[in-house]
């Protein structure tokens, strides 16, 4: 096996991870199963990769010879032992035109001991691959055996709905294999093990669970056996041993197992279970879930909690897609199969046709246009350029080079550019400033003909103050102030600050931080994970975040730590906001414009609103201990407690307890509305007109009916028989009733609904 061959192999894989990474993020909003099989499709093709370059008929990709030379001196190690005028000097090549030859050492000359010391290295390095692949199969091996000895010990299930819910669920998901289900007190929730003839393990107390949380947890681990899940996770532990020391294969592995559970959540949604009730499921059966030390690789478990906040969100939203149609996969698969045969089949060659010499970099400067830009001395990296133009033209930034970017508006008809190069490479750095037909174009690029470039360049622009621009850009913080037009493109990572802008923005950075403040603006704008910060927007601006918190109606944000501050608008008040790991606390002292925080999960603490928020998390706590306005509380999953609101309430948590106490008198409209799975309990005043409007449903397998409380008088009724209308089996208790004086003055609406909660209603 030869040196070009495993590296051209490991360079086929890598490329068969990026195609499959391209392919799964092409496909993010259509169904899991879908992604499933880009990511199962991936890991078997970085298996068959290097056994298909051997069968496959080898197709030549010409390099230039220079290319093939210094790829196999890269690989060559020289010995202290060899003589050193072997080897010449880079800096000894003379660089004026004519054919030079450098002195070689007579092949005769090279001794026995010289070969194997120049071998050497190749050997070692195989070795070390060796260990690893023993390492990862070992321990994956490890796992087996453990879990083998723990289904011994285990007992067969017996009593409870089980053994017949196994029946019903294994009928109607179509599996046909016998399907043993043991009990062990050594997992904390449901896993699968094994191929040919899975076992379902479920921890020691699941017999007294209730039958309707049976059917979710057999319908789950039956899809993972007939989508034959053990198989692709075997074909992707593989994969890892293969190339353990390529970090691809380990993401690649992990996104697998990530879209193979919620390939099977879309499954059990749509056997008819309901969104709500199965995240009210999941999150039950993730309390016990713990790690298991040894076997955790050779099973699937059903509730990790790593993964569970990402799977609540999409067992929520009833607008994800949740199948994928079979001329979908075919035309994926198809598709896969098309980039991955060529690639096994490609093996570089060697071209015949000289490299071209790099020219010297003084005629490359002599050959730019009048208006280029290029560093005539080492210690001089600063640049000025002025083009004339007129106000509302385009300024269009192509930096492949990347670089910090700070754009101001100014009353003068023209566009200045100063230019700070700086960074290791600097002097590859070519920058052109020309007129075109529709304004000013910056362009920077590197030409020194490396991998890899270090650069810290600054472009400071000062343009007409109705102007527009247009970005791309490697990487760089981009800053935009005092500009009034249409600001569209990207950069590859690092903060955008938008000051003091009005007009229409589509502006993308691969990561960093985004502040807006006091712009006029529609669009959206983007990151692909940090903090946004809105403060003084109007209009139609929207903006996400692929981590961070979306945070609107924080006046005079500044800072980039986590921590955001500044003054309010009217009243010089001191706001403050604290990002802390899955945590933002906000504090709010009086008032201003309404809050928004948006956040992709964790707990949100409000100490005050004064004219209302709105907040979304993905999964966690939400409080507010006072507020001035409405509030508007959503979450994915967890408890929602609102104290002290002066002002309407909408909350809805997928699963959770909700608690809100209303203040204030019957002045003026609180209409309160509550959508939760979980125990409801309102402390409203007494001195409100309200119309009740209560329903509490609850299911076969809850312990009890649920009840309603309420200091007030109310008509009560329960239905008798059981509503198979939403899904499982359930019936209602209902209270409705208006109370407060009647002859005059706004009526509340309270509105709640719950499933397996009671509903208590207190006044203050």
């Amino acid at each position: 096996m030869t040196a070009a061959f495993v590296f051209g192999t490991v360079a086929k894989v890598t490329l068969v991870f990026v195609v499959g990474w391209g392919f799964a993020g092409l496909l993010r909003s259509r169904a899991a199963s879908l992604r499933h099989l880009v990511w199962t499709a991936t890991v078997v093709a970085a298996v068959a990769i290097a056994p298909m370059s051997r069968l496959l008929p080898s197709v030549k990709v010409p390099l230039p010879a220079a290319a093939l030379q210094e790829g196999a001196a890269g690989a060559a190690v020289v010995s202290d032992a060899a003589p050193q005028a072997a080897v010449s000097a880079p800096d000894a090549l003379p660089t004026t035109e004519g054919a030079m030859t450098a002195p070689l050492t007579p092949a005769a000359e090279v001794t026995a001991p010289q070969a194997t010391q120049i071998s050497s290295p190749a050997s070692t390095l195989f070795l070390l691959w060796l260990i690893g692949v023993a390492t990862v199969l070992g321990w994956y091996g490890l796992g087996h055996l453990g879990i083998a000895a723990l289904v011994r010990r285990a007992a067969p299930v017996i009593g409870g709905p089980w053994p017949r819910v196994l029946h019903g669920a294994s009928a109607r998901g179509g599996v046909a294999s016998r399907i043993r289900l043991l009990r062990s007190r050594a997992v904390g929730s449901p896993v699968l093990w094994g191929i040919r003839r899975p076992v379902i393990l479920l921890p020691a107390d699941a017999e007294r669970w209730p039958e309707e949380r049976a059917w979710v947890v057999l319908e789950h681990e039956l899809a993972h056996a007939r989508r034959f899940d053990g198989a692709v996770q075997l074909a992707a532990m593989v994969t890892c041993a293969l190339y353990w020391f390529h970090p691809l294969a380990w993401l690649a592995t992990r996104r697998l197992k990530n879209e193979s559970e919620r390939a099977c959540d879309d499954a059990v949604l749509a056997l008819g279970a309901s969104g709500s009730e199965y995240a009210t499921h999941l999150l039950e059966v993730a309390r016990g879930a713990h790690h298991l030390r040894i076997g955790g690789s050779a099973v699937i478990g059903m509730a990790r909690p790593s993964h569970l906040e990402g799977r609540l969100l999409a067992v929520l939203d009833e607008r994800r897609e949740r199948h994928s149609g079979a001329w979908m996969r075919a035309i994926v698969g198809g598709s896969l199969m098309a980039i991955v045969v060529p690639l096994a089949a490609a093996n570089p060659s060697r071209s015949e046709v000289p490299p071209t010499p790099r020219l010297p970099q003084l005629a490359a400067i002599t050959a730019l246009p009048p208006l280029s830009v290029v560093p005539p001395a080492a210690h001089d990296t600063v640049f000025d350029r002025s083009v004339d133009t007129r106000p509302g033209e385009t300024l269009t930034l192509d930096l492949d080079s990347g670089g910090r970017v700070e754009i101001r508006g100014w009353d003068e008809p023209r566009v200045t550019i100063r230019v700070r190069l700086g960074g290791r490479d600097w002097r590859d750095t070519d920058v052109e400033v020309s007129r075109v037909s529709d304004g000013v174009r910056v362009a920077a690029r590197q030409t020194g003909g490396h991998r890899s470039s270090s650069t810290a360049h600054v472009f400071e622009i000062r343009v007409p103050h109705r102007f527009n621009v247009r970005l791309e850009s490697a990487g760089g913080a981009v800053s935009i102030s005092d500009v009034h037009g249409t600001f569209t493109g990207q950069t590859g990572g690092g903060d955008l600050a938008i000051d003091r802008t009005s007009g229409r923005v589509d502006l993308r950075t691969g990561g960093g931080e985004i502040r807006v403040t006091d712009s006029d603006l529609d669009g959206a704008v983007g990151t692909g994970g940090g903090q946004v910060v809105l403060s003084g927007v109007s209009r139609g601006l929207t903006a996400t975040s692929g981590s961070g918190p979306v945070i609107s109606g924080v006046s005079g944000a500044t800072g980039s730590s986590g921590t955001v501050t500044g003054a309010g608008e009217s009243h010089g008040v001191i706001r403050q906001t604290t990002v802390s790991g899955n945590e933002i606390t906000q504090t709010l002292s009086t008032d201003g414009g309404p809050v928004v925080v948006t956040k992709a999960g964790g707990r949100i603490i409000l100490d005050d609103a004064p004219n209302g928020a709105t907040i979304r998390t993905g999964g966690g706590d939400i409080r507010v201990a006072q507020a001035g306005g409405p509030i508007e509380a959503h979450t994915g999953g967890g408890d929602i407690v609102l104290g002290r609101i002066a002002g309407s309430v909408r909350a809805t948590s997928g699963a959770g307890h909700v608690q809100v106490r209303i203040e204030g008198t019957g002045e003026d409209q609180r209409p309160v509305s509550v959508v939760t799975v979980g125990d409801v309990v309102l402390d409203l005043p007494e001195g409100l007109l309200m119309e009740f409007d209560l329903e509490s449903a609850y299911t076969q397998n809850f312990e009890r009916a649920t009840r309603i409380e309420s200091d007030w008088e109310l008509r009560r009724e329960e239905t008798d028989r059981w509503d198979d209308s939403r899904g499982t089996p359930r019936r209602y208790v209902r209270a409705t009733g208006t109370v407060g004086d009647a002859s005059g003055g706004p009526v509340s609406l309270i509105h709640v609904r719950t499933v397996n909660g009671d509903i208590t209603i207190r006044h203050h």
